[in-house]
């Protein structure tokens, strides 16, 4: 499992890949802060990818639209059953309940 964000403003195509809300990609470009890190864009993209165990393939992916969420954290429950994740909302979260 590999947890973490895109910055568009393409997405690989994948067969099981479901897109949460929609969202569009304003063309923001990706920047680095004066340390070299991550700066967050609107555009940014929430993206969860679920591996096969040997890690040779992405068996499925689950992602946020464009400007709809991101994912600054993750952890397993202790069962092992559920993913839990946390970010921000972007410009475009209200469409995810639609």
């Amino acid at each position: 499992m590999a947890v973490g964000n895109a910055a568009g403003p393409g997405f690989p195509t994948h067969p099981a890949i479901a897109t949460l809300g929609k969202g569009r990609h304003s063309g923001a470009q990706p920047k680095l802060g004066k340390k070299g890190e991550w700066v967050p864009s609107p555009d940014d993209a929430g993206m969860i990818v679920q591996y096969a165990r040997d890690l040779k393939s992405m068996l499925r992916i689950v992602r946020f639209d464009w400007g709809v969420a991101t994912i600054d954290a993750a952890l397993v429950s202790a069962d092992g059953k559920a993913l839990i994740v946390a970010g921000q909302c972007q410009r475009d979260f209200a469409t995810f309940a639609q």
